[in-house]
């Protein structure tokens, strides 16, 4: 997620980027106070390896340091705990060596087993991690994560790993990858302390988890707020200046928004789409904005499990044809998204221009030529929550869909559930009874997280059910190339694969606008995750 890292969703000159101008980030002298931030209920107990939604990944990438971390203003794959991680010539051994001395937040060192039992424990299927499927390209995953879901995994160790010290271990693929390497800073790949594995009930153990990384866990109130607090043991080199964090819950993004206007809120990652209207939002908060692209997007999924008459590619095109896109992210976003013309944001390195072609246009018409032409009649809902600003635009579409369609019997509703907690649980539990509004923010800067995670057959994050063996093939072809520029042209060819059946309807990428009060003086928005970087705050006088 991640769907809206999997969660909710939404200009500044790019020339601003993603940072404000002044203190920028890394180590400096830690400044007193409490920092507080729109946040939401984690979805499932705090554990890595099974936090897959923006929620929970924003408490869990502030509490846990991995080999990789992600460069706020580029997005790119860097060197963390890691000293060098070689691969093979085929890219199907990976050697890891990481630095020593990093400790957990219980004073424990942080050694090879520390990975090693972590991602066994994270791909053994009976402990059921949402995750597990990121470790799907290592080499014995099938013998511990048995396609049948029925059978009984061979053992609950993945062949593929091997320590060669206690700050150096080996990762053999079972097939040639080359963007393995870019995963390893997604919070799945974290390493876990030994006082996890000792644990009788890990749902228990993550009431109170131990991290490795500059915050650690101090409270949890449902429905209120997450806190932690900053760790000075962390060995990093981008110590954070701030005494602790908050993530707030709100049963909205308006509620928060006026909390972030009236000095009770002080970081919101993207101000709600009623702010966007006449660039409200910089009026409103005298300037204390940013933005930039981020690496996210957002579409329609539709459940293949459902009604079979929705699979029918005349009637997904028709739909697709009849949303103005450009004209809803005008209205409704003040242009602070951009029209898709595929299923990966241009944002992101190696996404192929233009996948989608017609069917990502607005053709009234032709939508209800072939809508028509599929035969189908009836009201199509469109699930979101409630809690999460998507009412407008989801409404918008409705309109720009129904409209286009009038008189051909087809139309949408807009059907919202309470909470993204909610919407969650339909999604994985295979309860949808409509098309559903996704966000995908980028857990890695390559096309491959996105395309596997969403559409491949049993991807982390396809929960609608997706399978279509021509694409899966593509996807395998792009990871057995020798650079990743060979790569792009593959993902692309997938990508174009997907507009066949189109199971997703993609909308619009993000212009990422943050919004902060006036205790803050400067920080910066994380290009690939949206989101704080936490490191970079510095408070005013």
């Amino acid at each position: 997620m991640r769907v809206s890292r999997k969660g909710v969703l939404p200009a500044l000159p790019l020339a601003a980027a993603l940072v404000l101008a002044g203190c920028g980030g890394g180590a400096g002298k830690a400044e007193d106070g409490t920092v507080t931030l729109y946040g939401n209920d984690p979805q499932n107990p705090l554990i890595p390896s099974n936090t897959q939604e923006s929620e929970g990944g924003k408490i869990v990438d502030a509490m846990w340091s991995g080999l990789l971390k992600y460069n706020p203003d580029t997005g790119k794959a860097e060197n963390e705990m890691a000293t060098s991680i070689t691969p093979s010539e085929k890219n199907t051994v990976f050697d890891v060596k990481f630095k020593k001395g990093w400790k957990f937040q219980d004073g424990t060192e942080v050694k090879a087993d520390n990975f090693i039992d972590a991602w066994n424990y994270a791909a053994y299927a009976p402990h059921a991690q949402n995750d597990a499927a990121f470790f799907s390209d290592i080499k014995g995953y099938k013998d511990v994560h048995p396609a049948d879901e029925k059978a009984k995994p061979a053992t609950d160790k993945m062949s593929g790993l091997q320590k060669v010290n206690d700050y150096e271990f080996r990762v053999t693929l079972s097939a040639s990858n080359v963007t393995f390497k870019q995963k390893l800073g997604y919070n799945a790949f974290y390493p876990m302390p030994a006082q996890f594995f000792a644990a009788k009930d890990k749902d228990q153990w993550a009431k109170k988890p131990v991290g490795n990384g500059p915050f650690e866990f101090a409270d949890y109130q449902p429905s209120v707020q997450t806190t932690l607090r900053r760790w000075d043991g962390y060995a990093g080199k981008d110590k954070p200046a701030v005494d602790k964090v908050e993530f707030k819950v709100y049963q909205s993004q308006d509620a928060a928004y006026r909390d972030l206007e009236s000095g009770n809120l002080d970081f919101m990652e993207m101000v709600p789409p009623s702010a966007l209207v006449e660039d409200k939002y910089q009026k409103d908060l005298d300037g204390r904005t940013l933005g930039g692209t981020v690496m996210s997007d957002q579409f329609l999924a539709i459940p293949q499990y459902r009604d079979p008459a929705w699979r029918n590619p005349d009637l997904v095109h028709g739909i697709s044809m009849a949303i103005d896109r450009a004209q809803i992210t005008k209205q409704i976003f003040n242009n602070a998204r951009k029209p898709m013309d595929g299923f990966v944001p241009d944002s992101v390195p190696g996404s192929a221009p233009n996948a989608c072609g017609q069917y990502c246009e607005y053709h009234p018409q032709q939508a209800k030529a072939l809508v028509q032409r599929s035969g189908y009649r009836g009201t199509i809902p469109i699930q979101s929550n409630a809690d999460g600003g998507h009412k407008e635009w989801i409404e918008a579409v409705v309109n720009s869909v129904n409209k286009a369609l009038q008189g051909t019997g087809v139309s949408l509703r807009f059907d919202p559930v309470p909470t993204f907690q909610v919407l969650r649980q339909q999604q994985q539990s295979h309860q949808l009874t409509g098309m559903t509004r996704g966000t995908w923010n980028y857990d890695f800067p390559s096309p491959d997280s996105e395309l596997a995670a969403q559409y491949e057959t049993g991807g982390s994050s396809n929960f609608i059910d997706y399978s279509n063996p021509g694409f899966d093939a593509k996807l395998k072809q792009a990871r057995a190339a020798s650079t990743e520029q060979e790569a792009a042209a593959d993902f692309g060819a997938a990508e174009r694969l997907l507009t066949a059946s189109m199971p997703h309807i993609p909308l619009w990428s993000e212009q990422g606008i943050a919004g902060y009060s006036d205790k803050i003086k400067s920080v910066k928005l994380n290009k690939l995750k949206r989101v704080a970087d936490l490191s970079s705050i510095r408070l005013a006088k």
